[in-house]
């Protein structure tokens, strides 16, 4: 799938595998243009459920989705691993953007400790475009110590 199409499936995966599960809280890591963060507000407004939307550096108008969606839009600017303990429940988590091996490692095991924290189970975690796990999209963000040589953005590991 072409870099930026994940919204293209929307109904026939996201919205589907979303409709199923029937979650009150959806988490959103990455929001970068909003056009998987506009399905999934809406979505939540639907539903009655609650999009926590978070992004260290976003390219769209969250204060607009924060008037437009209400009670059914949290915005969180920051890192995913500042901002999810602030969530609360985790139902279905969606890892949206490019990011780093170490971020997303780091992402998954902070997700479930929190929900062995909450005595809930594991959620749905949806992880998609992850680029930066080829690229290193957000390599300047890793810790020097899992950094490979120059032009791995693996930092050794295989996984």
């Amino acid at each position: 799938m072409a870099l930026g199409a994940v919204h293209r499936v929307w109904a026939s995966v996201i919205e589907a595998l979303l409709t199923s599960l029937a979650p009150r809280v959806l988490v959103e890591i990455g929001s970068d243009q909003a056009k998987n963060t506009r399905h999934l507000a809406e979505f939540s407004g639907r539903t009655g459920a609650v999009l926590h939307a978070i992004d260290p550096g976003p390219g769209f108008d969250f204060c607009a989705y924060e008037t437009r969606y209400g009670p059914h839009f949290v915005f969180h600017r920051g890192t995913s691993l500042d901002s999810l303990p602030r969530v609360g429940a985790l139902q279905a988590v969606l890892i949206d953007g490019a990011h780093n091996w170490h971020t997303v490692y780091g992402e998954l095991t902070l997700i479930d400790t929190l929900v062995r924290e909450q005595g809930q189970p594991f959620p749905l975690v949806l992880l998609l475009m992850l680029t930066g796990l080829m690229e290193g999209a957000t390599f300047t963000r890793l810790p020097t110590e899992f950094q490979g040589p120059a032009g791995s953005h693996t930092g050794g590991r295989v996984w």
